[in-house]
């Protein structure tokens, strides 16, 4: 499903990067409104950020794909230390 959120920063870059949903000024009621109204007018817009939203999700926060990211951080950080010692 696409989303329709406030603009608050860690939302707003998910939305950003997976083109899966819409932002809102915080506190805009009326922007907030117009957005609701977007997404029901257009069930091929609907469609496309939700499969834009559902493919950044699967490719980019995957518990898989955010495990083997983890540990190549972790690879490099121990392999700094070692380096140094």
């Amino acid at each position: 499903k696409p989303m329709i959120t406030s603009d608050v920063a860690a939302i707003k870059e998910i939305i950003d990067a997976s083109g899966g949903g819409v932002t809102f000024r915080s506190n805009d009621v009326d922007q907030c409104c117009d957005r609701i109204v977007e997404m029901a007018r257009s069930r091929e817009l609907r469609t496309q950020m939700a499969t834009r939203g559902r493919e950044w999700v699967c490719q980019e926060r995957d518990w898989a794909v955010l495990a083997e990211k983890a540990l190549e951080e972790l690879t490099a950080t121990f392999s700094k230390a070692r380096s140094s010692a």
